[in-house]
């Protein structure tokens, strides 16, 4: 009997490793985050950084942590260079060892990133939906594609602006740009009475001619597809020949600044956007007034997308109940839906959302929401 006892030691020892080994992990989870925190684009960084800080916060209450588990994030800086990004993010994961990173508020941004991550498997929420994205079963995007934010214009355009004849001014040297212009001018709805025509520019210098040939066209409507600052400076120019037409923004997001600052017209803009803080959702609201109590300051869309995207990924590890690479990105396309600050954010049969979208008016520096529309499923 003694022998035998003396034999079951080692077996009993293996079982109870085992079972130790079988425990939750302690060790926290570590997320990356990519973004301009100094440079031209520090604010837009800064903001996007209090929104993923502002969820890790809620999430690592006791009663909300993820398998028991406190998420930490390490920023990582692309001082606003869009040739750093894809560095930024390797050293993230090679060497911080995140699980996910958050980023991409710009379409190069996400673009960038996506490829980076390519040979890792990580999975990468942007904020900013691309229009072409590689190894897209590891990237989810919580922002408007330029594809689908020229299918929201144009419809805008056609039923609430009214507008039969449009012309569409497409910088030639952005691929997004075209997406979007290319995306409204299927969407928008064809009819005898119908016009749209696209012209398409590369600098600033052609703007005062565009501006004389609208003047002489006399559309009803006029999108503009483009960079934010070449936007603001086309209005100029319609300003001094006379145009007076609707001018309708289809760009970056975070262009509802720069648009007011720079209105020393009267020119009626309007953009599309994935997030008000006067939208209206009980969830936004409560958003803003956490954010202001924090951060003692206004968020904008960065500031939401940001927190939209840390909530996603927070989903996916609930699901998955593992940072494990496959198993993350499994649960995360098994999402069909989310709901973000706004409404439901729609995922199938892509995984570029497609969320509520405020279309916002401009005059006189001061803006408000003309309308919402819902998901597009």
């Amino acid at each position: 009997m003694a022998i035998l006892s003396y034999r079951l030691v080692p077996l009993l020892t293996l079982a109870a490793c085992l079972g130790c080994s079988s425990k939750p992990s302690s060790e926290p989870i570590v997320i990356g985050h990519v973004a301009p925190l100094s440079g031209a684009d520090k604010p837009l960084g800064e903001h996007a950084r209090n929104g993923i800080l502002l969820a890790v916060k809620e999430v690592n209450a006791d009663e909300e942590r993820i398998t028991g588990r406190k998420v930490e994030v390490v920023h990582g800086d692309t001082r606003s260079d869009v040739d750093t990004v894809a560095a930024t993010a390797v050293r993230l994961v090679t060497i911080n060892k995140v699980s996910a990173l958050i980023g991409g508020t710009t379409v190069p941004q996400s673009e960038a990133l996506a490829r980076a991550v390519q040979p890792y498997g990580i999975p990468l929420i942007t904020l900013s939906g691309a229009p072409s994205l590689p190894h897209e079963e590891s990237v989810f995007s919580v922002g408007m594609s330029p594809s689908y934010q020229g299918q929201i214009l144009a419809r805008f355009v056609a039923g609430e602006l009214k507008a039969e004849q449009v012309v569409v001014l497409t910088d030639g040297r952005s691929g997004a740009s075209a997406a979007l212009a290319a995306a409204f001018v299927k969407e928008f709805p064809r009819s005898a009475k119908t016009r749209v025509e696209e012209w398409a520019f590369r600098t600033e210098a052609e703007f005062p001619d565009l501006a004389g040939r609208v003047h002489k066209d006399m559309p009803a409507a006029v999108l503009f597809a483009g960079a934010v600052r070449d936007g603001a400076k086309l209005r100029e120019q319609f300003f001094k020949a006379g145009v007076q037409v609707p001018l309708v923004f289809g760009g970056e997001e975070g262009s509802l600044a720069t648009l007011q600052e720079k209105d020393s017209t009267k020119q009626k803009t309007y953009l599309a956007t994935a997030f008000a803080a006067d939208g209206g959702t009980a969830s936004s609201q409560a958003f803003v007034k956490k954010y202001r109590e924090q951060f003692n300051e206004e968020p904008d869309v960065y500031a939401a997308l940001a927190y939209d995207s840390a909530r996603l990924l927070f989903e996916g590890l609930r699901q998955a109940k593992s940072t494990e690479n496959v198993r993350l990105r499994k649960a995360l396309g098994s999402l069909e839906s989310f709901d973000s600050l706004t409404g439901p954010l729609m995922f199938k049969p892509e995984q570029r959302g497609r969320r509520p979208v405020y279309i916002l008016g401009i005059e006189n520096g001061k803006n408000q929401v003309a309308k919402r529309y819902e998901s597009d499923k």
